[in-house]
């Protein structure tokens, strides 16, 4: 029995029943896409993430990771157009998607995942749905299926992760926890003083509001 579960099994055999279907298939094979053929702006690929570095927000003034949704064309792997929002939604994927269509030009087809700020009303309505009156065939990835999406993941790993590194509110998940945790606190009492400060009374009684 031992023998026939060594030599006679493949190493997905080996671990169904042990691994979960996402694990499973990432020992399985997969086919390649080639763009070799591709026309530049034939197909846009679309993916939101989250900034590894806290900002200031625009409103409250607090320390916040702002979304990014960045846009890539497949066939040359140029970025025509991104958005910073305050988190991932319909109106900041309409954004960047304007400006890739209007700075560069009008793709094909839209591959994205199934998240709410692409699968919607405002992009798939039968009437008046963005994707009909620009004549876009919109793609979904499977769910949970990292691979298909590989240009924009590697986009986003290269690009926006160093930018998040060099700055010294970056909280990245390799970050070490106690330099992370201090980072985090150092930020909330940096913002604390510069409140006291702005708020305290001047000679003429009027509030400090330069720091603001």
């Amino acid at each position: 029995m031992r023998h026939t579960l060594r030599t006679k099994l493949n190493n997905i055999e080996k671990n169904v029943g042990r691994e979960g279907l996402l694990t499973l298939r990432s020992r399985m094979a997969y086919i390649q896409r080639s763009t070799e053929n591709l026309f530049p702006t034939t197909i846009y690929t679309a993916d939101g993430k989250t900034f590894d570095a806290e900002v200031e927000h625009p409103v409250t003034k607090r320390p916040f990771k702002p979304e990014i949704t960045s846009i890539l064309d497949v066939a040359t792997r140029r970025c025509v157009g991104f958005s910073i929002a305050l988190k991932e939604n319909v109106i900041s994927v309409t954004e960047a998607l304007r400006n890739s269509c209007c700075y560069y030009s009008i793709p094909a087809i839209f591959y994205t995942d199934r998240g709410p700020g692409y699968k919607n009303k405002t992009f798939d309505g039968d009437v008046n749905g963005l994707m009909g009156r620009l004549s876009i065939t919109k793609m979904h990835a499977l769910p949970y299926n990292s691979q298909a999406k590989g240009i924009i993941e590697r986009f986003n790993g290269t690009v926006w992760n160093p930018l998040a590194r060099k700055l010294p509110t970056y909280l990245g998940a390799e970050m070490d926890k106690e330099a992370a945790k201090a980072v985090h606190k150092k930020t909330r009492c940096d913002i604390k003083e510069l409140y006291q400060r702005a708020m305290t009374p001047t000679r003429d009684g009027i509030p400090k509001s330069e720091e603001f």
